[in-house]
C-alpha cells in the first residue's frame, strides 16, 4: 500500500471535505472540555476499555480515524504518537477510535508506533451518536476499491 496519497485520491478526498465543511458534520459532538458520553470498546489487544476508566487516569485526548487504510491518519495517528510523551509528562493521555477489527487497529498502532491504545468501534455505534459518521460519497468509494481499500473487509 502507498504511504503518500495520489493526485488523484488527494483531489477527491478534498471535495469530500468541502462537502462535509457544508454539512452539520460533528454539529453534536462534545467540544473541548465538554464531557464524552461514555463508553466501553474494546482495544487493539481485545480488551475492553471504559472512558471512566481512562479519565481515572487523568485528561485524556479523544481522536477519531477512519482506519488503518486511510493515509491521511496514519499520518495523524503517528504525529500524535510522537506528541504522547509530552501529553503523559503532564498528566494526560492519547485515545484513538477506528471502525476496524481489532487485528486492523493492532495494525495502525503498530505502525504509527502509538503507545497509546486504539480501541475499535466496529459498528461506528459511538462515532454514530457523536454525529461523526458520513458517507464518502461514490467518487471517494471508487478511489479506496482502486486502492485495494475496501473498509467492508475491514470493519
Amino acid at each position: 500500500m502507498e504511504t503518500i496519497p495520489s493526485r488523484r485520491f488527494r483531489s477527491g478526498a478534498l471535495r469530500a471535505v468541502s462537502r462535509l465543511q457544508g454539512g452539520k458534520l460533528g454539529a453534536g459532538a462534545p467540544r473541548k472540555g465538554d464531557d464524552m458520553p461514555a463508553f466501553v470498546l474494546p482495544d487493539h489487544a481485545g480488551r475492553l476499555v471504559a472512558l471512566q476508566d481512562v479519565l481515572s487516569h487523568g485528561p485524556a485526548a479523544i481522536t477519531f480515524a477512519r482506519g488503518h487504510w486511510c493515509p491521511y491518519c496514519r499520518i495523524a495517528v503517528s504525529a500524535l504518537a510522537d506528541a504522547a510523551d509530552d501529553l503523559n509528562a503532564i498528566g494526560a493521555q492519547i485515545v484513538a477510535i477506528v471502525p476496524n477489527r481489532q487485528e486492523f487497529a493492532a495494525e495502525l498502532k503498530e505502525d504509527a508506533h502509538a503507545p497509546f491504545p486504539i480501541l475499535s468501534d466496529v459498528d461506528n455505534g459511538y462515532a454514530l451518536g457523536l454525529g461523526l459518521v458520513f458517507w464518502v460519497g461514490e467518487e471517494m468509494q471508487r478511489h479506496m476499491l482502486q486502492r485495494d481499500v475496501n473498509p467492508a473487509s475491514r470493519q
